[in-house]
């Protein structure tokens, strides 16, 4: 069973204001793994006062947020991220909507940023990246990416990173070129130039 709440999502700083009673009416769209509909409508709106509580089969995933619809994160109970991990690593990565697995990359990362996850979670779902041939979740990634290297003060560390993504982006070159010669260029142009 997942229940549904709401957290305002901030970066902390030394004087960040407590913002726990912040909320609002969030509008939910959600799909299953049973269902896996990402069409989505409008499901229902949380308000501020109200507890919503989903169930499923226990070995199933929910997601919200529909292809991004709306200008809100999602964080899951691990048990839920990892079943979304299996799904992407999985022949049903395809099944999951492309914008669904952009936002899963930016929403963990992000997530992880301020330490409400690990990044051992969130780079456990990036593996998926290794079969991904869309631009969204490369884009997501990259943008990650880039921000960790970037706060790394550990030069040998960071050049490890560097290495390790320049190793990806070559993979990915020699898989996906001949099925994907658009991917590879895009992935490229925004990683080089960002």
């Amino acid at each position: 069973m997942s229940e549904p709440y709401q957290k305002r999502f901030v970066y902390p700083t030394e004087n960040s204001p407590n913002y726990d009673n912040d909320k609002w009416a969030i509008p939910l769209t959600s799909t299953s793994q049973g269902v896996k509909n990402f069409e989505g409508f409008l499901n229902v709106f949380l308000r501020p006062d109200q507890d919503l509580s989903y169930s499923g089969e226990s070995n199933t995933w929910i997601m919200f947020n529909l292809k991004g619809g709306s200008f809100y994160r999602v964080n899951y109970e691990e048990q839920l991220w990892k079943r979304i991990i299996s799904s992407l690593k999985s022949a049903e990565r395809t099944e999951i909507h492309v914008l669904n697995r952009a936002r899963l990359v930016d929403d963990i990362f992000n997530i992880a940023r301020i330490g409400d996850v690990s990044y051992a979670l969130a780079f456990e779902l990036a593996d998926f990246l290794v079969d991904e041939t869309e631009y969204y979740p490369w884009y997501s990634a990259l943008n990650a990416f880039t921000y960790i290297i970037g706060k790394l003060e550990d030069d040998e560390v960071e050049t490890n990173l560097e290495v390790s993504i320049h190793v990806v982006l070559c993979i990915a070159r020699n898989i996906y070129f001949q099925r994907n010669k658009n991917l590879l260029f895009k992935i490229c142009r925004n990683y080089i130039f960002s």
